[in-house]
């Protein structure tokens, strides 16, 4: 008597890469049985893997935002046969070119759809006050991003944005 067996030994990772611009690249290690460390930058099915837990752990992306990846660490299961999937999505967030530490960016955001306004009320002036506050003005540009267009200062006074811009 002769067994046969012709079910598959190795299982596939498919790592999917969501909310990334095409002109960015994730960094993801995945790590797993016997030694297994490799680095992808996007989307991509890694195929003869030895079944068992492998974990995927991603760092932020910068670009005209910093791109934070939700979950920023998960593990696996990766079985003999069909592919097991995992998704990373990266989130966009806003932060000012010039941040301190203490300027409560963020502490006000106002928004018309196409303009964003985004109060940093400790932050240092563009002129000699220690810390009046600005006001962070991006609009929405081609792409679908907030484009940083002025940072206004008020330095004692009321700053108003108009619909037609600053």
């Amino acid at each position: 008597l002769t067994v046969t067996y012709s079910g598959a030994t190795t299982g596939q990772l498919a790592i999917k890469i969501v909310g990334l611009p095409s002109d960015k690249n994730a960094t993801v290690t995945v790590t797993g049985p016997n030694g297994f460390n490799q680095t992808v930058p996007g989307s991509v099915t890694l195929e003869n893997l030895v079944p068992g837990d492998y974990t995927l752990s991603s760092i932020e992306v910068k670009g005209t935002y910093t791109y934070h990846p939700q979950p920023k660490t998960q593990t696996v299961k990766v079985m003999a046969g069909p592919a097991t999937t995992a998704t990373l999505n990266y989130v966009p967030t806003i932060l000012a070119m010039d941040a301190a530490a203490g300027d409560r960016f963020g502490q006000a955001v106002a928004t018309n759809g196409e303009w964003l306004a985004i109060g940093s009320p400790d932050s240092k002036g563009i002129g000699d006050l220690e810390r009046p506050g600005v006001v962070y003005l991006y609009r929405l540009n081609d792409v679908g991003e907030w484009a940083f267009v002025k940072k206004l200062s008020a330095e004692g006074k009321t700053v108003a944005v108009y619909e037609n811009g600053y």
